[in-house]
Parts: C-alpha cells; sequence; structure tokens
C-alpha cells in the first residue's frame, strides 16, 4: 500500500487506531467486510482487449460451501500452448495487457478468468482456498496450462494450485506475490494499526473459516511447487508485500530466478517494459 493512506481508509485508521480495543467484536466484523472484494470498472484500454477475447464459461464448486459459481473467461490465439494469466486481488485479466501481444507474437494461446467475485464472475466474497479452487477446476475444465503468469494474490493462489498439481507445469511466473496469507493481511493491518489483540480475533475467526490455520495457506518450498522453471518478480519497495521475507526466500530457494526492481510500483510492475520483456523471454526460452 502506499504511504500515504487512501482517504477513504483515514476512518478506518482512526476508529482501529484508538476505539477497536474497547470493540473488538465489532472491529473483526468490520474487517472482515473491509476484505470483500470491489468490482472495479475497466478502463478503456482494458475493455478493448477483453472484448477482442473468445469468451468462454465454466463452473467452479466451492471448496468451502456447497455453491457452484459460473466464472468468466477469456482467450486469445490458437497456438498449441496456452499460458495461463491469474490477476490479482481487485484486478482483472486485462491487467496484462501489456504482456499479452508479445505472448500471441511468440505462437502461445493466452488464456485467463475473472476470479470469484470478481468481474465478470459470480459470487459476493472469495480468498485464496476459493481462489486455489477456481483455478484447479480452470485445470478440470481446459486441462494443464503450458505456463503460468500470476500477480499479487493470484500469484500466492497459483503456488498453492501447484503444490497439489497432478502434473507440472513448465514455466511459473510470480509477480509482487505475497508469499503467505497473514503476510498479505499485515500490510493492511499495519498500515491502519490495527491492535494485536484485534488480529487475533480476525485470524481466529478465518482459520474457522477456512478449515485450516492461515499461516498454513504460503507458497511451500520449491520443490514442492510442480513447475519446470519458476520466476519471481518484484519491486523492493513495494508496500503491499514482505520484501524482507521474499528475500529470505529466494534465498532459500535457489532454483527460482529473480527479478527485482525499484520504484515501479505493486500494479505497474504488470505495465513496466522491462519487467514485460522479462517475462516474454523467459516464457520462450
Amino acid at each position: 500500500m502506499p504511504k500515504a493512506l487512501p482517504l477513504a481508509l483515514h476512518g478506518l485508521h482512526f476508529f482501529y487506531r484508538f476505539l477497536s480495543p474497547g470493540l473488538p467484536g465489532l472491529a473483526v466484523r468490520l474487517m472482515w467486510q473491509t476484505f470483500r472484494p470491489r468490482r472495479r470498472p475497466l478502463r478503456a484500454e482494458q475493455s478493448q482487449l477483453l472484448a477482442g477475447a473468445e469468451l468462454f464459461s465454466f463452473t467452479s464448486a466451492g471448496a468451502l460451501t456447497s455453491k457452484t459459481i459460473r466464472l468468466q473467461g477469456y482467450r486469445w490465439g490458437t497456438g498449441p500452448r496456452t499460458v495461463l494469466l491469474v490477476h490479482g486481488w481487485e484486478g482483472n485479466p486485462a491487467d496484462f495487457r501489456e504482456l499479452v501481444p508479445g505472448l500471441l507474437r511468440q505462437g502461445y494461446a493466452v488464456a485467463a478468468f475473472d476470479l470469484p467475485a470478481h468481474g465478470r464472475s459470480e459470487g459476493a466474497e472469495t480468498n485464496l482456498v476459493e481462489m486455489k479452487q477456481a483455478l484447479v477446476d480452470y485445470t478440470h475444465f481446459a486441462g494443464q496450462p503450458y505456463a503460468v503468469v500470476a500477480h499479487s494474490l493470484g500469484g500466492t493462489a497459483a503456488a498453492l494450485l501447484l503444490q497439489d498439481a497432478a502434473a507440472p507445469v513448465e514455466k511459473f511466473v510470480f509477480v509482487a506475490s505475497p508469499l503467505s496469507a497473514p503476510d498479505a493481511f499485515e500490510m493492511v493491518f499495519t498500515q491502519l494499526q490495527v491492535p494485536q489483540s484485534v488480529r487475533r480475533r480476525f485470524y481466529q475467526r478465518l482459520a474457522r473459516h477456512l478449515r485450516q490455520p492461515v499461516e498454513d495457506i504460503a507458497f511451500a518450498p520449491v520443490e514442492r511447487l510442480r513447475a519446470h522453471r519458476l520466476l519471481a518478480v518484484y519491486d523492493a519497495t513495494d508496500e503491499r508485500v514482505v520484501f524482507e521475507r521474499v528475500q529470505l526466500y529466494l534465498a532459500a530457494n535457489a532454483a527460482i530466478e529473480p527479478l527485482v526492481v525499484s520504484g515501479v510500483g505493486h500494479n505497474r510492475l504488470l505495465r513496466h517494459a522491462p519487467v514485460v520483456q522479462r517475462i516474454t523471454d523467459f516464457i520462450e526460452a
């Protein structure tokens, strides 16, 4: 998150810093609502990319509920090998608009879909467990892709997919991805100055909802990720990830090729020309 607190969050910041210790139940309920994704309107250039895609849809059976939802997919090109793009929280497939043309020129088919509760897909809320399940259901529908390129929490969900995949993908690129569910939450908690007591209550409720400890939802060591080659892309100044943890993870998993830049930004990484070129070259190599 940026250093300057967005205007819309000033009220939450005041509440969590000064009032939430005396109202922990309300604080947790409010935080639960804060982490529901908002469907953001598309910009003109994003709409243009999606308008040129072949549409498809498939269903995903809720990992935590018995509810089945329809997910909206997009496909470009007809190449024999498919690169699957996975957007991040409150993102959409058009976030990859700078990357798609290069992959198509290299002869790949490119596929993406709106994650649950995003874009034109169904659902009112989602989480990493449901996002992973959507990726599992995509592979059942379309088959295992040749490569996966994923941004932010989409990369975390894709890593969870690859830990349990029946067959490996050839390439996996994760861009600005938190290494665990707590890492993603803690960046927001720190910015809003949420007291530790409220954080503990939130994690307890979330663990009950997810039916597993929250800290277990994390990147595995590289030997457990079913991908032949991996590329990690980060901005060292990105305040939406815990970069110190990223450095430790990459040092302990030397088989992952790193690309670290500075001063680009969490979302702008996907539009930064040197990053786009490196990802394109990595997929083609």
